[in-house]
């Protein structure tokens, strides 16, 4: 819980810093996500490559829709494709962060368990319905 805070706070402050009020916004919905629903560190992964890879889209469709190329439009246009990126960074410093700390995921009790031990493998006749047959003495 403690290493919880810790990432949100040090988050808050440094996306608040470069990203201003837009990133206090993002961390907060990220870490809700994160800490309260329970996403796990590969959907912020995915999400922030959606992300990254909407912006251009959402940049072309404005301004095919709304025609021209210079102007307020266009310039709403980037501000849009601005902030999916602003966000999709959140993502992406969040999750390598949750990533480094690791301090919600727990190893399955698989993994902490012993190996299992390895035996040799026995010779083929050393199995009782494989036993060779002596052959008759002759003499």
């Amino acid at each position: 819980m403690r290493a919880s805070v810790i990432r949100v706070l040090a988050l808050l402050l440094v996306l608040g810093f470069f990203q201003g009020w837009f990133g206090v916004v993002a961390v907060l919905l990220i870490a809700l996500a994160y800490e309260v629903v329970g996403a796990s560190v590969g959907t912020l992964w995915a999400s922030a490559v959606v992300a990254l890879a909407a912006a251009p889209l959402v940049t072309v469709v404005r301004v095919l829709v709304l025609r021209p190329l210079v102007g307020a439009p266009s310039a709403q246009a980037n501000v849009a494709a601005r902030g999916l990126v602003s966000f999709a960074l959140a993502l992406a410093v969040y999750a390598a962060v949750a990533e480094l700390t690791a301090t919600r995921r727990q190893l399955a009790p698989e993994a902490t368990a012993d190996p299992p031990r390895l035996r040799r493998p026995r010779p083929p006749h050393a199995t009782p319905g494989d036993r060779p047959v002596p052959a008759p003495r002759q003499g």
